[in-house]
């Protein structure tokens, strides 16, 4: 039986970061001059990178080295918690930005925090852990001193962040962006407040006084009226982020809350007052803004996307109804882990989101040939091609290897438009048009380049057998040893990446009337309300 399909939904904040996003970009087209100074301080590009962009026009929206895509454009959306926050490097908000400029569509896929996987930060290895990890072990040089080079610096988190989910997804990601949620408050300062037409009245008497529990572990109630209302930045921030309300508690409460949030903040942006503040609005989000996208990059994007209906966006979600399975670590962690340990079906999903419909009529005869002298890229590829519902013949070996970029070779003399286009883009490779050859039976040939790594090749991907799936066998001792130790969620083996603070675990204490079961992390995915738990290390 076939997965459903992932499901199209908002995820947490994700519209909030994209609505932060798209309002840097209109941002961008003000003023030269402060655009520089802004993209100097948020870019990883560096300033002799971002006056190039400018003075040499329009750029391919991809960053070097990674080429510019033949297809759609692929940004990793990440959320942080920042300072003051338990973790505060830790991506509790994990989004994929998917845009083609030539069609206009787009998609935004939630990515789950909690998926299991291995953090190759190393050249020698890394360890398994959970994703949100990676934009922290990118940013703690110090913690982890035998990183690879393009994972150290200020543009490490962002890199390592964005090799471990394109490989999980299967998508090359051309770039990133990540946000502090202290953005929320600083952009709604910025516009001077904002308007919001609360639907649901509720209160919520377990939010937390403070974001760092060491400071002060009570919670305090926050109540919000039905109706019109002006928000401050803090207000908004308690609007956005309130979660454990009986009224609008839910998921799906929070989601819509903050949509309506964006949409108020994008309303007051562009209203002639606030358009006046947009310089504001920059200085606000250069300490709350990072990105490896250039000035150049960043205005391509913005005149791309230009006339996009931001309610045509499709949202795609993967989570434990289509591809993914709750799972436990060896150390007692919930844990998402892909169903039928393999992420085959993950990144088949990916690829097609885009698919025209004239693919599957087209019925293009597909070959894949591995020009790079790995061993089974192209059995590899022609399986995801297999999940896409594509024709494919047996993959070949090519005579020769050494091949750099990928490339899509069209025999069809324009009968399988469509078909070249999509593949182009999944493979992220070059056409070349060329006659049919004699007696060959192929309409497409696929020969991968190096620049082709799928995430198997990379190790991202590598099932842990020390997990377990509950009601399923055991993998061996090690899963054995830590169902026993369900009751009480352990720290993890490996060190929590932060970028600052002191050894210490403590605790908010529960309200007791709100009893839930033992176990719960902070970095839990269940229903159940988290413990206000904080865990750092130096």
């Amino acid at each position: 039986m076939q997965p459903p399909a992932p499901r199209r939904k908002a995820s947490k904040l994700g519209l909030a970061l994209l609505g932060i996003f798209g309002l840097v970009l209109v941002a961008a087209g003000v003023a030269a001059y402060k655009t520089l100074n802004f993209v100097s301080a948020v870019s990883t590009a560096g300033l002799g990178s971002n006056v190039r962009s400018v003075v040499g026009g329009a750029l391919p929206l991809a960053a070097s080295p990674t080429p510019a895509p033949a297809g759609p454009l692929n940004v990793l959306l990440l959320g942080y918690g920042g300072a003051g926050h338990d973790g505060p490097d830790l991506t509790d908000s994990i989004m994929v930005l998917r845009f083609d400029p030539r069609t206009k569509q787009a998609a935004l896929i939630s990515v789950p925090r909690d998926i299991w996987a291995r953090i190759p930060y190393s050249a020698s290895g890394g360890t398994f852990s959970k994703i949100n990890t990676a934009y922290a072990i990118g940013l703690n040089d110090q913690g982890y001193p035998d990183k690879q080079a393009q994972f150290t610096g200020r543009q490490g988190g962002g890199n390592l962040a964005a090799y471990v989910v394109g490989s999980l997804l299967g998508l090359p990601i051309h770039n990133w962006v990540a946000v502090d949620f202290h953005a929320f408050k600083s952009v709604v300062d910025a516009l001077g407040g904002v308007d919001v037409n609360v639907q649901t009245a509720f209160t919520d008497t377990r939010y937390p006084r403070n974001d760092d529990a060491t400071i002060d572990p009570s919670w305090m109630t926050i109540h919000f009226n039905a109706g019109p209302q002006h928000m401050t930045g803090e207000r908004a921030l308690e609007f956005a982020r309130s979660r454990h309300s009986l009224q609008d508690g839910t998921d799906f409460g929070r989601s819509r809350r903050q949509q309506l949030l964006m949409l108020a903040i994008k309303s007051r942006a562009l209203s002639p007052a606030g358009m006046t503040k947009l310089f504001g609005l920059m200085d606000a989000l250069s300490g709350d803004f990072t990105t490896n996208m250039t000035i150049g990059q960043i205005t391509s994007l913005a005149q791309a996307a230009r006339g996009l209906d931001p309610n045509a966006v499709d949202r795609v979600s993967i989570d434990d109804t289509n591809y993914l399975v709750d799972g436990v670590s060896a150390d007692g962690q919930s844990i998402l882990l892909p169903k039928g340990r393999s992420w085959a079906g993950v990144q088949a999903a990916m690829a097609g989101v885009f698919q025209a419909p004239a693919v599957k009529t087209e019925g293009a005869r597909i070959q894949v040939w591995n020009a790079t002298g790995e061993t089974g890229l192209a059995t590899t590829a022609t399986s995801l091609l297999d999940g896409l519902g594509l024709q494919t013949l047996p993959p070949q070996n090519a005579p020769t290897t050494g091949l750099q970029a990928s490339e899509i070779h069209d025999f069809s003399q324009g009968r399988d438009t469509a078909t070249v286009q999509e593949l182009a883009s999944i493979f992220s490779a070059r056409v070349v048009t060329e006659p049919p050859p004699a007696g060959d039976a192929v309409d497409i040939k696929v020969v991968l380049g190096s620049s082709y790594i799928p995430a198997s090749a990379n190790g991202v991907t590598r099932y842990d057998n020390t997990t377990w799936i509950p009601g399923q066998a055991t993998a061996n001792a090690n899963s054995t040893a830590a169902k026993s130790s369900r009751g009480a969620v352990q720290a993890p083996a490996m060190p929590i990446p932060r970028a600052h603070g002191v050894q210490s675990v403590s605790a908010r204490a529960e309200p007791a009337s709100s009893p839930r079961p033992a176990g719960l992390a902070t970095t839990g995915h269940g229903t159940g309300a988290p413990a206000r738990a904080h865990v750092a290390t130096g």
